[in-house]
């Protein structure tokens, strides 16, 4: 069987977990969003790929891109720098790296890209099949028979995969042809220019006809109208992005399979990091070959499953703190103890029993639902104070992608068994409460905002909510008459009419029309982008920009 490698972009990850969990900090302070994001989309990528050997590459701060600006010094110009909180957290990183046992390779003159094509190639060759995990498409260069990629396209759920044909079907080129289409298209966010005015609809088509930057050159007496005056300009630029955008595979890096080996790792040492960083809610999620008994027990107290027993249902009930509920159709199941459940048509419980858990703190998944379920069938609750097992998930875990109680559990459970179910969210809850004892504040915020919201949105949406219509008829007349203001100040700014919702028209109003500059300005397959981030940086060189804003 071909062993499987996979190789991650280190940097790239981390920009992506540091953006989506900013504020993550462990109860003295310190920063860790970056790094549980990494470790979070990391883990979860490798317990789904079952990898046999796993690395990093990095970028090495100050070095990396020597090369390549002696070759464009305004390579990667304009890049904001990221807080200062983003640089300390990167120590902690390789420190987890090294508890996971994934070696970090670095080097001076090489980005992460060129270590990860050469350990790709070296990896062809010695017949292993390789993954990629990145957000920066460059690494599309790389994508082979053997060779596969996994890109982060937006936050860190949304991931695509690419094969040959899977780049064939989104591009419409070869895989071969990609770091052409990059070089006449260009990149802004490594400020590598392309051929001014070729978007990657022309380019494609381009490489489509004549195969490569050669050929397309080769034959410019082929090619009409407005799209040879741009290549004939942008000749020199072509060549000079190919130079720039091309992956290196020469870095000295050696592909080390033993120190790459998933299972040679110092579980202790894992344990007692992941404690420190108070990543609690990250060991359900632990492939198995980084679990032990002491790695598990380090971080929870694990709560052997085994389904409760099933009693006859008692309307004279004594709870004792907590009360767990859940509705099944037109049954509830009521556990008022770890060892058993009961269960009843709701049609058939007496008052009695609604008021005793109006007094008590009920703990259910996914409560707001529950109490739909109840009011469907005609039953009034007083139940307020609650513990939402799926929402208290979210906070504990925004990142976590499957909430069911069977993902929060960690193995399946028959939703059909009361048994089962309720032992389940015995267990989910136990575990809630440990990792909530770690994160404090979260746990204030859950108690004060998330859980009362439950009752609060279920009134909301059983009730209604009076609406005055005359007021938003007002507020949308006067919205409306502020709109057109600014428009026909917009269209008079430019000397026509436009429509200022498209991005393709807009763009084409204050680039090409107004001249304004597009350095740093991202660009795409209809030309120079006109999102909000992009906008940001024209503030202040026309008037037009400030009225685009207001308009949106």
């Amino acid at each position: 069987m071909t062993k499987r490698l996979v190789i991650i972009d280190g940097k790239s990850i981390f920009y992506r977990g540091y953006y989506a969990m900013p504020n993550l900090s462990t109860k003295d302070g310190t920063p860790t969003g970056g790094v549980f994001g990494f470790a979070s989309l990391a883990l979860e990528i490798i317990k789904k790929l079952s990898p046999d050997y796993v690395c990093v590459a990095w970028d090495k701060k100050g070095t990396s891109i020597r090369r390549r600006l002696e070759i464009l010094p305004t390579y990667k110009e304009g890049r904001k720098t990221p807080s200062p909180d983003f640089f300390e957290q990167i120590p902690v990183l390789h420190e987890l790296l090294e508890a996971f046992s994934w070696p970090i390779y670095e080097c001076d003159d090489y980005e992460a890209d060129d270590i990860i094509g050469t350990l790709a190639k070296k990896a062809e060759k010695a017949g292993l099949e390789t993954l990629l995990v990145s957000s920066d498409l460059d690494m599309l260069q790389l994508v082979s028979e053997k060779t596969h990629m996994y890109a982060l396209k937006k936050g860190l759920s949304n991931i695509e995969q690419f094969d040959p044909a899977a780049f064939e079907e989104k591009y419409g080129i070869r895989v071969d042809q990609f770091l052409d289409l990059k070089s006449l298209m260009g990149d802004s966010s490594d400020n590598i220019p392309g051929v001014p005015g070729v978007g990657q609809k022309t380019a494609a088509k381009l490489l489509r006809d004549f195969n490569t930057i050669d050929g397309i050159y080769n034959n410019l007496d082929s090619i009409k109208g407005s799209a040879r005056v741009k290549l004939e300009a942008g000749k020199d630029l072509a060549y000079l992005s190919k130079k720039v955008a091309e992956i290196w595979l020469d870095a000295p890096v050696e592909l080390d399979l033993e120190a790459m080996d998933v299972h040679d790792l110092d579980v202790a040492r894992l344990r007692t990091l992941l404690s420190q960083l108070e990543f609690f809610s990250l060991t359900r999620r632990l492939p198995e070959h980084m679990k032990d008994d002491g790695l598990t027990s380090g971080l929870f107290v694990e709560h052997k499953m085994s389904p409760l027993e099933l009693v006859d249902w008692t309307d004279e009930l004594s709870i004792d703190q907590v009360a767990f509920v859940h509705v099944s159709e037109d049954e509830i199941w009521l556990s008022v103890d770890r060892s058993s459940v009961m269960r009843q048509s709701i049609k058939k419980v007496k008052a009695g029993t609604w008021q005793a858990l109006g007094i008590s703190k009920v703990v259910g998944y996914d409560v707001k639902s529950l109490l739909h379920g109840l009011a469907d069938l005609n039953v009034k609750t007083s139940i307020d104070e609650v513990h939402d097992i799926r929402q208290a998930a979210f906070l504990l875990d925004p990142l976590q992608r499957d909430r069911s109680i069977s993902g929060l559990l960690g193995e399946e459970v028959d939703e059909s068994d009361p048994g089962m179910v309720m032992a389940a969210l015995w267990s989910i809850y136990q575990t809630q409460l440990e990792a909530f004892g770690a994160k404090p504040r979260v746990y204030e915020i859950a108690k004060k905002l998330d859980f009362p919201l439950v009752r609060l949105l279920f009134d909301i949406e059983r009730r209604g909510v009076k609406i005055d219509i005359k007021c938003l008829k007002g507020l949308s007349d006067e919205l409306a008459s502020d709109y057109a203001s600014l428009q026909q100040e917009i269209y008079e700014m430019v000397g026509h009419e436009f429509n200022i919702a498209s991005p393709m028209q807009l763009s084409e109003v204050l680039f090409t029309k107004l001249q304004l500059p597009t350095a740093g300005i991202k660009k795409g397959k209809t030309g120079y982008s006109t999102g909000q981030k992009e906008l940001d940086k024209l503030r202040g060189q026309h008037p037009i920009i400030e009225h685009i804003e207001r308009t949106r």
